[in-house]
């Protein structure tokens, strides 16, 4: 909220905060009632994770929802998010609530305010104080299981259109202690030789690792993949939105390679055609659109701000580094297990191993770091950091989406952003050469830092 308490702030992924500093069931209540006042509408329809958090604040939504008159649906058991979305979309609900931790740590939750489209809302909301609202005034809720079955439902059709049957395969599944290893097991059952299952219990605590699926957070499941010969790994966060693939030669691939990947697949069909993805995406998208004819077209970080790209190019498939990819024909959200889907449909059709087909990009060298700081000092200063940034490294081009973004005659570059959901600004620099890389990332973080002290 912000400092005149007046309003509701939803980021670039939703309210989050750590539980019992800036987030508990009384804020969670009143987010609920001003969602109602905003939405004007119901039906709404509310799931949540698995966090031990989580339920208190679906409960607490909804009496906040249920105290302005709404007539409320909560999920029976915890679910992870693209369930929750693809609900408030293909039924009745005007719109909808996640509460999900998705990649933080255990000590942390958060409400995603969802449209009745899949849209993650962004921005600001009146805040609405709760009242002596009479009995007839309430609204009502009841508790539904129809959200998992609708979600088996498209899963399993989905499967059937798609070339994913490989016996002689072997598949890794890290799903960081959510839910979504029911997801996959449904999906995947009988299309492999085996699938070995890790951080699949679930847990709060994240015993085997944090639900960030970073490559360092992963270390263990790369052992694990080796061990066992797999030639796919899988591995999610908590709420199964995001997800990092791991090839047949254990190396951890990212989000910007593999939505690179699904590009040129996309590209060889479909020429000419928009991908989208966020400013802080690697050259190799560039190099990619290139070389098989493609079109891209960047926006800001998130998922608020990828989707409005997406609405805006009439595009059919876009990413973000992140580990978030989004398929049109599924909808307009990331999906960790539709994304699997489509890896290994792609890889079959293609009669490929991810490695060969990894192997085929060029290699750079991308680098970030973070350091303390808020949005708002960022922005203040905004001109003389652009200016002072601009001046030392002599860019070819100054992109301003978000943050500031220098690039290089060779499409390398740096970027300097506050982060939308964190108080630190965020540095990156991408180039052909790991010692050029590194050595801009030092320059840009000092040059800021010193204007910002």
């Amino acid at each position: 909220m912000n400092r005149k308490n007046e309003t509701i702030e939803f980021r670039t992924s939703g309210y989050r905060s750590p539980i019992g500093k800036g987030l508990n069931p009384q804020i969670a209540t009143e987010i609920g009632a001003s969602i109602v006042e905003h939405i004007g509408e119901s039906p709404l329809f509310i799931g949540y994770d698995n966090r031990r958090s989580s339920l208190a604040l679906a409960y607490a939504v909804a009496s906040g929802m249920m105290e302005r008159g709404a007539y409320v649906y909560i999920v029976s058991d915890n679910v992870p998010t693209p369930v929750t979305v693809n609900y408030i979309v293909h039924s009745e609900n005007k719109a909808g609530v996640m509460i999900t931790g998705s990649h933080l740590p255990a000590s942390d939750n958060g409400i995603i305010y969802l449209l009745g489209d899949g849209t993650y809302f962004k921005g600001e909301i009146p805040r609405v104080k709760i009242g002596e609202v009479s009995w007839e005034g309430y609204g009502d809720a009841e508790f539904t299981d129809e959200p998992v079955f609708s979600y088996f439902d498209r899963l399993r059709k989905a499967v059937e259109k798609h070339y994913i049957i490989d016996q002689d395969r072997v598949i890794v599944i890290d799903t960081a202690h959510g839910p979504s290893i029911h997801y996959f097991r449904d999906m995947l059952s009988g299309t492999s030789r085996a699938i070995v299952e890790i951080n699949t219990q679930m847990d709060d605590r994240f015993p085997g690792r944090p639900s960030e699926p970073l490559p360092n957070h992963i270390i263990s499941t790369q052992a694990i993949a080796q061990h066992v010969g797999a030639d796919i790994g899988v591995a999610t966060d908590m709420d199964g939105d995001r997800v990092v693939f791991i090839d047949e030669k254990q190396r951890v691939i990212i989000g910007d390679i593999i939505g690179t990947l699904f590009a040129i697949h996309y590209w060889e069909k479909n020429p000419g055609k928009f991908v989208v993805a966020p400013i802080n995406t690697s050259l190799i998208l560039e190099w990619a659109a290139e070389k098989y004819g493609g079109k891209t077209a960047y926006t800001a970080v998130g998922p608020p701000s990828i989707i409005a790209g997406i609405k805006t190019y009439n595009a059919e498939f876009a990413f973000e580094e992140s580990g978030k990819y989004f398929f049109m024909e599924w909808g307009i959200w990331p999906d960790a297990m539709y994304s699997t889907l489509k890896l290994l449909d792609m890889l079959k059709t293609r009669d490929q191993t991810l490695g060969e087909f990894v192997d085929l990009l060029p290699k750079t060298s991308l680098v970030k770091e973070k350091f303390r700081g808020s949005k708002h000092h960022f922005y203040k200063y905004y001109e003389k950091i652009k200016n002072t940034l601009e001046e030392y490294f002599r860019p070819k081009e100054v992109a301003t989406i978000d943050g500031i973004k220098l690039i290089f005659e060779d499409n390398t570059w740096i970027l300097v952003r506050p982060s939308g959901t964190e108080r630190y600004i965020r540095v990156f620099s991408e180039a052909f050469d790991a010692k050029i890389a590194k050595q801009r990332l030092n320059e840009a973080k000092h040059i800021t830092q010193e204007i910002l002290k």
